[in-house]
């Protein structure tokens, strides 16, 4: 989860730095998770779930960057 609203504001790069970290952990604890399994709420739909009516992480944000960026970091970090 990152604060804010990313329809009006992008993240950060505290906050980028963060999420991306995080979701390394996240992927090195649980090997399941792929990049592609990196998603926003408003890509539930897309991936079997239901519509969540949402736009979150926020229209400013680009999942497919952020998607990039870990496999980025997950190829780089040991």
């Amino acid at each position: 989860c990152v604060a804010g609203h990313g329809d009006y504001v992008p993240f950060n790069e505290k906050q980028l730095k963060a999420l991306i970290l995080q979701c390394c952990v996240w992927m090195r604890l649980y090997p399941r998770i792929t990049v592609d399994r990196v998603i926003g709420h408003r890509e539930v739909d897309e991936h079997g779930g239901p519509n969540p009516f949402k736009t979150c992480p926020g229209s400013l944000i680009d999942m497919d960057h952020i998607r990039d960026l870990v496999a980025h970091r997950l190829e780089t970090v040991a």
